[in-house]
C-alpha cells in the first residue's frame, strides 16, 4: 500500500532489506524499545518507540515525548487486537520513562491507520506538508 501510494518515498516490498541492522540498533539504544507480539513463538507484530527530549525555547516548554517510529502486524493477524496491544505496551513503556506525550506520524493516504489511531485516542495536532523538488545535478 505505501509503495503504491508513494513510490517516491517507499521501496517495493520485495526490495525491502531484511532490516537486521535496524533491528539491532533498536535493541542497543536505551532510548528506544522494539516490542514484539508473538503467536506460536513467531513474531506477528512489532512496534518501535523512541524517546525524544524537547529543549526549551522561546516558544516551547522542555519536555520528554515518546514517538512511534514503526508499527506493523502480519496481515493474517490484523483486526485481532495485536496492534492495539502493541500500542498499549508502547504507551506503558513511555509512561514509565517519564514521557508526557506519545506522538506518531501517519501518511495522509493511510485512512485505515488514521482511524485505528483515532480509536486509540490519538488526535491530529499538526499537519506536515511537502512539495516535491526537482532533483538537480549536484556535481
Amino acid at each position: 500500500m505505501h509503495h503504491a501510494a508513494r513510490p517516491d518515498v517507499y521501496v517495493a516490498p520485495d526490495d525491502t532489506p531484511a532490516g537486521e541492522a535496524w533491528f539491532m540498533q533498536s535493541l542497543e539504544n536505551p532510548g528506544e524499545q522494539l516490542l514484539v507480539a508473538l503467536k506460536d513463538r513467531e513474531i506477528v507484530g512489532l512496534v518501535q518507540v523512541a524517546l525524544q527530549e524537547v529543549a526549551k525555547t522561546s516558544i516551547l516548554r522542555q519536555r520528554r515525548v515518546a514517538r512511534i517510529d514503526a508499527l506493523g502486524v502480519c496481515a493474517s493477524d490484523r483486526r485481532m487486537g495485536v496492534g492495539s496491544a502493541l500500542m498499549q505496551a508502547a504507551i506503558d513503556w513511555a509512561e514509565q520513562q517519564g514521557a508526557s506525550e506519545m506522538q506518531l506520524g501517519v501518511d495522509a493516504f493511510n485512512e485505515g491507520a488514521i482511524e485505528f489511531y483515532r480509536k486509540l485516542g490519538f488526535a491530529i495536532t499538526q499537519h506536515r506538508m511537502a512539495v516535491p523538488l526537482p532533483v538537480g545535478d549536484t556535481g
